[in-house]
């Protein structure tokens, strides 16, 4: 496993003021925010850090078990108003992806039982599955099942990641990288690659960044999805800080956060 670093206070800095030349909004509540790993923060509290891996920053949620995981489909809207726009009490990251002529979502999307998101019949990629609290992966390859009830889905692609090893070869071209993941202790992480060399864009190819989130991660990864990454990605942190390096339109996202009760 390759080292990874988690940035000290100058260095976050650093990084804040860099990026926030180039339209990013870098924000960490404390030292301690930037020192201390999720998994030992006070009273399971979900928080962001950016972490170096080999050449590229990776700003990286590690979700407590005690989260709940909910697909959003809200108004449309832009990454530069993420604080006004959105409704999560823990983490949120990009959901699925857009069509750009509609501004509407351009993939499955299930909530409530009810289709907010048109199939598009792709046969790559996955189906991210919520019941409850439980989270689960299904490949999107084979005839469409009808939803269960009490399930969720979003419709998303590639798989990078599938039973603790990277899926097959993926395209080139480099871009901001957004993924959800599980580790095999049934948490989930949430990871964003970025390029503050770059004003936060052309960051990794998706092999690159598959083959360093197996590096960089804390524990065991058994599988990780892609999402809507260029100018759509951005980590939200309601109070843990935020990672939006451009403006990109919005019209899913996923939210994880404290369940009632």
């Amino acid at each position: 496993m390759a080292p990874v670093l988690t940035l000290t206070m100058e260095m976050m800095v650093n990084l804040k003021h860099f990026l926030l030349g180039a339209g990013a909004l870098i924000l960490q509540p404390s030292d301690a925010a930037t020192s201390q790993s999720v998994a030992t923060a006070p009273a399971a509290q979900a928080s962001i850090e950016v972490r170096k891996v080999r050449k590229l920053h990776y700003a990286w949620a590690n979700i407590p078990l005690s989260y709940q995981l909910s697909i959003r489909v809200p108004k449309p809207f832009s990454t530069a108003n993420l604080s006004a726009s959105i409704q999560c009490q823990g983490i949120a990251m990009t959901g699925g992806y857009t069509l750009q002529t509609r501004n509407a979502p351009a993939g499955l999307i299930v909530v409530g039982g009810k289709v907010v998101g048109k199939d598009n019949n792709r046969q790559d990629g996955g189906f991210l599955e919520v019941r409850g609290a439980s989270v689960a992966l299904r490949r999107a390859k084979g005839p469409r099942p009808a939803p269960a009830n009490g399930v969720d889905q979003i419709h998303s692609q590639p798989i990078l990641i599938y039973d603790g090893v990277i899926d097959g070869h993926f395209k080139g071209g480099r871009a901001n990288r957004i993924a959800i993941g599980q580790y095999a202790d049934a948490s989930l992480f949430m990871v964003m690659a970025l390029n503050a060399d770059r004003n936060g864009m052309s960051a990794a190819t998706l092999g690159q960044f598959a083959q360093d989130v197996l590096d960089g991660a804390p524990k065991k990864v058994t599988w990780l999805l892609n999402f809507d990454g260029g100018p759509s990605a951005f980590l939200y942190g309601r109070n843990g800080g935020t990672v939006a390096p451009t403006a990109g339109m919005i019209t899913s996202y996923l939210c994880a956060e404290p369940r009632n009760g």
